[in-house]
C-alpha cells in the first residue's frame, strides 16, 4: 500500500509496527538491526554525556552502569534477540566508563564476578540478553498455543502435529541453549538463566 491509498490524511504508511518501543518490521534480521542500532546510539549518547561531568569513585562506577546504562537495554534485549556485535559494543562502553582513568586493568573475567567474590559485578551484556530473551520466550509457553508448539517441536524433540513453521530467530545457537536452560533448571528466571548461559 502507497500514501496515495490511504484515503484519510492523518494516516501514515509505515514499514515497521512500534510496540511499546520496539520496532517489527516484516524482516528479522531488519528488526535485529534496527534495534540494534537504536540502542548503540542510545548507549554512546549516555556514555558521550557522561564524559562532561558524572564522575564517581572507582567502586561506585559499576553500580552507576548497572544502573543508568545498561537498564535501557533489557526491554528490548528481552523481545529481540539482538546481534553478539551490538552487545559487545555496549559492553564495552560500560567497561570503559568504569576503567576511564585507569591505566591497568583487571583480567575481564574480574568484571562480572560478584563483589563477594572481589569482582566488580559488572553485567555480562550479552548473557543477560540471551538470559531475558529465553526468559520471554519460556514464558509465554503457558499462554501462546504457536510458541508452545515450537518449543516442543524444536528444542524438546517432541512430535507435534500440525508441525509449527520455525521461527526466524530460532537459530542453533538458540535452541542448543534452550536444550541445556530446560534440562538443566525448574524455574526459569533471570538469574538461573544467566548462570546456564554463562556455564555454556
Amino acid at each position: 500500500m502507497t500514501q496515495n491509498a490511504v484515503p484519510l490524511p492523518f494516516l501514515l504508511v509505515s514499514d515497521n509496527l512500534d510496540i511499546l518501543g520496539v520496532k517489527i518490521f516484516d524482516s528479522w534480521s531488519k528488526t535485529r538491526h534496527t534495534a540494534g542500532d537504536e540502542l548503540r546510539k542510545k548507549i554512546k549518547g549516555i556514555r558521550d554525556n557522561w564524559r562532561r561531568g558524572r564522575f564517581y569513585d572507582f567502586l561506585l562506577r559499576p553500580h552507576v552502569v548497572i544502573t543508568y546504562l545498561f537498564s535501557n537495554v533489557w526491554h528490548k534485549a528481552s523481545s529481540v534477540n539482538l546481534l553478539c556485535n551490538d552487545l559487545d559494543k555496549i559492553q564495552s562502553e560500560g567497561n570503559d566508563y568504569v576503567f576511564a582513568d585507569c591505566y591497568l586493568r583487571p583480567e575481564r573475567s574480574v568484571n562480572y564476578i560478584c563483589k563477594q567474590a572481589g569482582g566488580l559485578e559488572i553485567n555480562h551484556v550479552r548473557s543477560k540478553a540471551a538470559a531475558l530473551f529465553i526468559k520471554n520466550l519460556l514464558d509465554q509457553t503457558n499462554n501462546n498455543i504457536y510458541i508452545d508448539a515450537v518449543i516442543r517441536k524444536f528444542c524438546k524433540d517432541e512430535d507435534v502435529s500440525p508441525v509449527p513453521v520455525k521461527p526466524y530467530y530460532l537459530d542453533k545457537r538458540l535452541i542448543s541453549t534452550l536444550k541445556l536452560v530446560l534440562g538443566s533448571i525448574h524455574s526459569y528466571s533471570t538469574k538461573n538463566n544467566i548462570q546456564v548461559v554463562n556455564e555454556k
